[in-house]
Formats: structure tokens, sequence, C-alpha cells
């Protein structure tokens, strides 16, 4: 099923991490999705389209123009504009191939084609039951792959790849954030660039030191995780791990002990760590959580936690 069509949107998500792109949605649009395929899917908005480069996993957005059945997709063809470009994306290998569908929705009609700049951008959805037009609102013209850690003034081996921060900020549903493990600022930056009123803390004087070379005019302080005299709500960090991170204390006591400590000021964390590292603790619930590889030897890790004692209370209201 889908929503209401006069604010229903379509979303082609990246090939790479679908389920992070969904997730995303789901917490930005703060709605539920129809899924279609992996990498198509569907919700309804009453705020319109969001900027679809805040997004680390999702490609583009559409908004509905019409559906049809499977064998009579020449329907399609009166909403179509001259000066246009059409993208034909299926949910199935036995969808119809680009080539077939366009030979089906042009064949006794056709309008002026653009491949290079087009004026209007249309896309068609196979799906099981139903083949979608949508007209293209928004796509994703960043280029995190740019701001990758080797690339930035002062680099850092373990520093989390810019789509995936981009995906933990989506993650968060806030407009301000501290990052309480740094390091060189690269979860920060992403933060910056969305206009988020975005701050960042280190045990380490070199990485902060580098952390405002990377991230000008932003807030950037010296201090231990564990011992952190600020009152933001929402924390957002890739927990340090292997030989080139100074801590303070062993890694799964840190960790342990980093959680009780920010229960008391802070309501919401979405953590990267080492995927088989457990994180438990009374004062949290995990929300989320999603693994991926980084290389051969090492999967990685997000999740979301929501604080316990808030959590019970929407239950207990509900």
């Amino acid at each position: 099923m889908v929503g209401n069509t006069d604010s229903l949107f379509f979303f082609y998500l990246y090939g790479d991490h679908p389920v992070l792109g969904q997730e995303e949605l789901r917490r930005r649009y703060d709605s539920d999705l129809t899924i279609f395929s992996p990498r198509i899917v569907s919700l309804s908005s009453t705020f319109g389209p969001l900027d679809t480069s805040l997004f680390g996993f999702v490609q583009s957005t559409s908004k509905f123009i019409a559906s049809a059945s499977r064998d009579s997709i020449t329907s399609f063809l009166p909403h179509l504009e001259d000066d246009a470009k059409v993208s034909v994306f299926s949910s199935s290998p036995d969808d119809p191939s680009t080539r077939e569908t366009l030979s089906l929705l042009f064949s006794k009609q056709t309008i002026s084609v653009n491949l290079t700049n087009p004026t209007h951008h249309y896309y068609i959805f196979w799906t099981e039951n139903k083949v979608y037009l949508t007209k293209e609102c928004s796509i994703n013209k960043d280029s995190p792959s740019s701001r990758r850690t080797h690339l930035l003034a002062k680099p850092h081996p373990t520093a989390i790849h810019p789509k995936f921060a981009k995906a933990m900020i989506s993650l968060a549903q806030t407009d301000t954030f501290h990052d309480p493990f740094c390091g060189v600022g690269g979860i920060v930056l992403e933060g910056k660039r969305q206009g988020l009123a975005v701050s960042g803390s280190d045990i380490s004087p070199k990485l902060i030191s580098f952390a405002q070379e990377n991230v000008v005019d932003t807030s950037f302080f010296v201090s231990d995780a564990l011992a952190l005299e600020i009152s933001c709500p929402v924390l957002i960090s890739d927990l340090p791990y292997g030989k080139n991170s100074l801590v303070s204390l062993e890694k799964h006591s840190l960790y342990h002990s980093f959680l009780h400590i920010v229960a008391f000021f802070a309501q919401r964390l979405v953590l990267g760590l080492e995927a088989e590292t457990e994180l438990t603790s009374p004062e949290w619930v995990e929300e989320f959580s999603y693994s991926f590889p980084v290389h051969k030897s090492l999967r990685r890790k997000i999740v979301l936690l929501n604080r316990a004692d808030q959590v019970h209370q929407e239950e207990d209201e509900a």
C-alpha cells in the first residue's frame, strides 16, 4: 500500500547500503515506508521533499504523478512534457528492461528527449502490481568521497567515511549534536555542512588541533569523554578502536563507563563501533543497528540508542 498520493514521494537508494538509506528516510521524514525493493521505496510527507543531498545513501527523490497497471503504461503519455529524460527502475529481474519499457511507452506517441540537460526528469518504477510515474524533484549531487579522511587538510587513518557520517546524522533527527570522540572532525564537518549546531571534543590535543584545521570556526576542545562538561542532548560519534586511537581505559571498559556517564545528560546516541562489540546498559535502549564491512578483516556497525527512561515513558503514554 502507498500513502496519500497528493503527498507521495518515491526514493531511489544507492546500491551499496540501501538498508541505511531506508532508515535515514524513516528518521528524517518520521514516516513509515512502502518498500518495493531494497532500492525503491515511497512515503507520504506533509511538508514536501527534503534536500536529497542531506542523505548518505539516498540517490534521488521524485514526486508521484500517476500509476497504471503493468499492461497500460501508455496512460502515462499525457503527463509527459517535452525536453525530458525518462529513467526506468525495476524491482525484479523479471520486469521489462529500460529499452522494453520505452518501446511500450512510446509505441504510439513520442516526446522530445534531452538526455544531457533535460528540463524534466521522469522516473518509471516497475513494482509487483503496478507501475508508477514520478517526476524528479531532488537529486543527491553531493560528492562525499572528496571529503574522505586522506583528502582532509589533517587526515587520520580511522576516520569514518563521510557517507556513513551523513547517515548517522540522519538517524539522530537533530539540529544540534556533540561528538565526544571527534578525532580529526569528520562527523562534525558533515554536520556543519548541513547548517547544524555542532561541536567536538577528544582526549588528544593533537587530534583537536587537526580538527580545528579541518573544520574552521567550530567549537572543539580537549576533554576525556568520561569527564564531559556539556549539556547537549544528542551525541554522535565513531567510538575509538585500533592501535592509532588514544583512550583513557581499555576499550570495553571505556564504552561501558561512557554509556553510564552520558546517560545523566544525553537523550540519544548514534555510535559507530566494531560489529562484534555489544553495548549493554540499563540506561539505554537500542532502536536500530546496522553492520557493514570496512575491509576483509574488519566489520563496523552503527547503532541508535535512546535513553531507556524516555522510551518507557513514551510506551506508558501510548
